[in-house]
C-alpha cells in the first residue's frame, strides 16, 4: 500500500483478511480495480480467475506463467483480451517450505509464438 500511495493510489484496501469469505458473504469493498497476487497453492488462482472473469471490475493479477497452461484457463479467460507483462528474465519463486517442483518454469513454445496454448494440463 506505501509504494502505491507514493505513485499516488492513497485510497487502497490492505487489509489481511480472507478474500473468500467476504466474496461468499458479497462483502467486498467498493473499489475500482482488484489488484494482487495470490497464494500459488490449492485452488486460490482457479477461485480468483473465476471471480474476475465473472466481474465487471478491472483486474491486475500477478500469477506464474504456468497457469496459461492449466485447463481452467482458456474456458475462464478466453473471452478477455488479457494484457501481460513479462520480465526480461525469469522471475525465481522461493517457497519458505515445501517442494516447488511442479511449479517450474517451463517455456511453452505456442505462447511464444502465438499468445495462446493448446496444452493443458
Amino acid at each position: 500500500a506505501r509504494n502505491l500511495a507514493k505513485l499516488g493510489f492513497t485510497n487502497v484496501h490492505n487489509q489481511n483478511e480472507d478474500f473468500y469469505a467476504r466474496l461468499q458473504a458479497n462483502d467486498l469493498p467498493p473499489h475500482d480495480v482488484l489488484m494482487t497476487s495470490p497464494p500459488y497453492s490449492a485452488d486460490h488462482i482457479k477461485r480468483l480467475l473465476e471471480h474476475v472473469s465473472a466481474s465487471t471490475v478491472p483486474w491486475i493479477l500477478l500469477l506464474p506463467d504456468y497457469v496459461h497452461r492449466k485447463q481452467y484457463y482458456a474456458p475462464l479467460v478466453g473471452g478477455f483480451k488479457p494484457f501481460f507483462l513479462v520480465p526480461a528474465k525469469p522471475y525465481v519463486y522461493w517457497s519458505v517450505s515445501g517442494p516447488r517442483a511442479q511449479n517450474t518454469h517451463v517455456a511453452c513454445r505456442h505462447w511464444a509464438r502465438a499468445g495462446t496454448c493448446p496444452k493443458g494440463d
